[in-house]
């Protein structure tokens, strides 16, 4: 194979890996953005849209933590292979996703995981932890409008 097809193949790959990556914020965004989406709905969606986004899909085994609850693919199964972001809200950190290869792959940039992997990743639990602020936001808005009510119906 020449060299020119070879760089030719390596950037079509590049591509889809990286269109992959693009569905699966994309589908996350759709997912975060709807008004009635519980937490726990969302928490499975964004489980559901990293698997198909790295390059071993096939392989590919996700945790999420949240406070005590774990949300995790049905498969899941720890191994040594892994890459992890902290959830953060408000600079504290809520919890965390760490996504596991079940087994050995080829080295990427960082053990098995390419740059853009762990890129996603953050952007992911970034993303996240700006969804559960605004939940935490809604409920306190929502209980104060609940206590303006009940006061305005006290004689």
């Amino acid at each position: 194979m020449t060299t020119h097809k070879k760089s030719v193949n390596n950037l079509v790959f590049e591509l889809q890996e990286r269109a992959k990556e693009l569905n699966c914020l994309y589908t996350i965004e759709d997912t975060l953005n709807r008004s009635e989406v519980t937490m726990h709905q969302a928490f499975n969606a964004v489980i559901n849209a990293i698997v198909p986004a790295f390059q071993y899909p096939g392989l590919c085994r996700i945790r999420l933590k949240y406070g005590e609850v774990l949300f995790q693919n049905m498969d899941f199964e720890e191994t040594k292979w892994f890459i992890s972001s902290p959830i953060l809200v408000q600079d504290k950190e809520v919890g965390s996703i760490i996504v596991y290869y079940s087994e050995e792959t080829p080295l990427g940039d960082v053990g098995p995981f390419l740059k853009e992997e762990v890129k996603l990743l953050k952007t992911i639990t970034d993303r996240l932890g700006h969804f559960i602020l605004h939940q935490r936001l809604k409920s306190i808005f929502n209980d104060m409008d609940l206590v303006k009510k009940s006061a305005s119906k006290s004689p």
